[in-house]
């Protein structure tokens, strides 16, 4: 028996995150995880910042305020 082929993970568009707080600011581009479809790579800066969910994004932002 042969695995039946698995459909890829619909394309999703680019995200944003944009905090301003105290005069810091947290401006994070949110691109898809090419494997997972809850996942994101937060780009700051054009550096990666973090990898995961939205929720792991944005304690790790919280963390860094």
């Amino acid at each position: 028996m042969e695995r039946p082929e698995r459909e890829p993970i619909p394309s999703r568009a680019l995200g944003r995150l944009l905090v301003e707080v105290n005069g810091q600011r947290f401006d994070l581009e949110l691109l898809p995880h090419p494997r997972h479809c809850r996942q994101w790579i937060a780009k700051r800066d054009g550096a990666e910042y973090a990898r995961g969910g939205l929720e792991r994004i944005w304690r790790k932002v919280q963390a860094d305020l």
